[in-house]
């Protein structure tokens, strides 16, 4: 900045020459060209020679480009002699610019140059080896400092979110950065699993921050919050949150990075409340996520029962399983012998499992192996190493389900986007004393779960309704109707079982 207000730029050519003497060996030199482009007439060239070579840099050497044209000009070298002395200025080699110098002394004195100007030029050639630029890098440095600088003053919100998103990958040096946007007045806002993307985006003037900066949450974790948010909208909660995003891309510390940054902060609920019942948050979603696959799932339940492809990997080499899904890759190649095979990938909603197929066979069933085919495929379980498994396939059938077959996949696959069903206890508030309410707490949070409790009591001033919160959400199952009726006696209850 020192140098800027010195020189006071006002062309792109002040630019680059700044760029350049920006530099150890040449930095001595900013005060000369400063005093040049204020007052031209102070410019002073000890041989007239200089002139057609340093006017446009107010008589100061600069470039290792002007340092070629004097080693030409002045001291006779040839063009390949004078890049000779520019590389060993550009490479700071000490020794290839002292071969060079007894020749550079002799060839101009022979053109008449005073001895007093030889010993000058020499030393400038030394001072730019500790460090000088060729004129194109400089130009270039120039360009792009100067489209920066324009977009900073011009477009501060959107300059310092690409910025910042430029840094994440070190992400020591986002927070540098965001507190220079709030003293340039920029409003960083949090980030938000609602609203936020990878990077760091401007939000009617203020920078929304990118969850790809947020600690522990990675790219494809990212991803997965997009595509659930497309999907389903907004999440309304840390529990909502965990039933729609998949739990492989986003494990328990992203989710913790994300609550502790305020990324739920648009939910309502507060951070220590979601950090304690994170646990039970992701084993609800993950239960729900499960049991709506499971729905999903049934178009490629077979006669009979097939395992799932997740369960491929506890059986045992050479074992003939079928097993249904989609075909969501393939790839066909040849062997060593020249001879077609095909490596494809079936995906049954749950796990994928590589196919192979063989000459034989995939002449047979290749039309089968198109890209998002419904198959049912038969195969020899082959145990690669300890971490993959793949099925030798025998044979491939499209499946055509049958009406009937559909019409049970559609009610199931309803049934379980209806959600758990509501847990209601009718009590006469009259026999509820604070010991049974205690109980009752206690009772409810022994079975987590996701269904909703209301509880309807009936008051000396008429019936009341109470929605009981989160973190009281139960699991409906059987024992938990046994142990309510234990405890509330003729309470009336639906939806418990």
């Amino acid at each position: 900045r020192s140098a800027l207000r010195k020189v006071r730029p006002t062309e792109f050519e002040d630019l680059v020459a700044l760029v350049a003497l920006y530099r150890p060996g040449a930095m001595d030199q900013i005060p000369n060209y400063a005093r040049g482009k204020r007052e031209p007439d102070s410019v002073r060239y000890p041989d007239e020679r200089l002139r057609a070579i340093t006017s446009s840099t107010k008589g100061v050497i600069i470039y290792q480009e002007q340092s070629m044209q004097i080693a030409k000009t002045i001291a006779g070298f040839s063009g390949a002699k004078a890049d000779d002395l520019r590389k060993a200025i550009g490479k700071k080699d000490r020794a290839g610019m002292a071969q060079l110098k007894p020749e550079f002394f002799s060839g101009a004195a022979a053109s008449g140059t005073q001895p007093a100007m030889i010993e000058e030029l020499w030393t400038t050639n030394e001072k730019s080896a500790d460090y000088s630029f060729n004129k194109s890098h400089a130009a270039c440095y120039a360009l792009i400092s100067y489209r920066t600088a324009w977009l900073k003053a011009n477009y501060p919100a959107e300059y310092m979110a690409a910025l910042i998103s430029s840094v994440m990958d070190t992400k020591d040096k986002v927070p540098f950065f965001v507190a220079q946007t709030g003293e340039m007045g920029i409003e960083i806002l949090p980030p938000d699993v609602n609203v936020s993307d990878h990077q760091f985006v401007v939000v009617d003037g203020k920078i929304r921050f990118g969850l790809d900066a947020v600690k522990g949450v990675g790219f494809a974790a990212v991803e997965a919050i997009k595509a659930a948010r497309k999907e389903g909208g907004e999440f309304d909660s840390l529990w909502d949150f965990c039933a729609r995003v998949d739990p492989r891309a986003v494990n328990k510390r992203s989710i913790d990075s994300l609550i502790k940054s305020g990324a739920f902060g648009t939910t309502g609920a507060s951070r220590k409340g979601m950090i304690a019942v994170l646990e039970q948050a992701q084993a609800a979603g993950q239960k729900k996520q499960k049991d709506h696959a499971q729905g999903q799932a049934n178009i490629f339940d077979l006669v009979g029962g097939g395992p799932a492809v997740a369960g491929l990997g506890d059986r045992c080499d050479g074992d003939v399983v079928t097993v249904g899904g989609v075909i969501t890759e393939s790839k066909k190649i040849k062997t060593r012998k020249g001879d077609p095979m095909m490596f494809a990938t079936l995906d049954d909603l749950e796990a994928t499992v590589e196919l192979v197929i063989f000459g034989k066979v995939l002449a047979a069933c290749e039309s089968a192996l198109a890209g998002d085919s419904v198959v049912i495929v038969r195969g020899r379980i082959d145990h690669k190493d300890a971490s993959k498994t793949s099925i030798v396939v025998q044979a491939v059938d499209v499946f055509t389900p049958t009406p009937a077959e559909i019409a049970s996949a559609r009610e199931k696959h309803a049934a379980a986007l209806k959600g758990p069903p509501t847990v209601h206890l009718r009590v006469d508030a009259a026999t509820l004393d604070s010991a049974v309410i205690d109980e009752l707490k206690h009772l409810l949070e022994n079975f987590p779960g996701e269904s909703e409790v209301v509880l309807e009591m009936q008051t000396k001033s008429g019936p009341r309704r109470l929605r009981l919160g989160r973190e009281f959400r139960v699991s409906a199952c059987a024992a938990l109707h046994s142990e309510l009726h234990g405890l509330l006696g003729g309470a009336v209850l639906s939806g418990a079982a």
